[in-house]
């Protein structure tokens, strides 16, 4: 995740490090970030890079947000 990958953004690599840094791993601004990279990476063909992502992206939205809050609504994908 830290790693700036070739096919991927690297501005979504930037902005989800430095949202991070700056707001905290659980911030929502932080988890969109997140989301947005794992969607850069699966843009780019490496869907290695981007289901772990989306992967955290759910979990923690779920355990900070709820089920039915739109964010975790988004990144479901429902």
């Amino acid at each position: 995740m830290d790693k700036c990958c070739p096919n991927s953004s690297t501005s979504g690599v930037r902005s989800h490090l430095q949202s991070q840094q700056a707001l905290g791993d659980d911030h929502p601004g932080t988890l969109a970030a997140r989301n947005n990279l794992a969607a850069a990476h699966l843009s780019a063909g490496e869907p290695g890079q981007a289901v772990p992502l989306f992967e955290q992206v759910h979990t923690a939205c779920q355990r900070l947000m709820g089920e039915d809050h739109p964010l975790t609504t988004l990144v479901r994908g429902t």
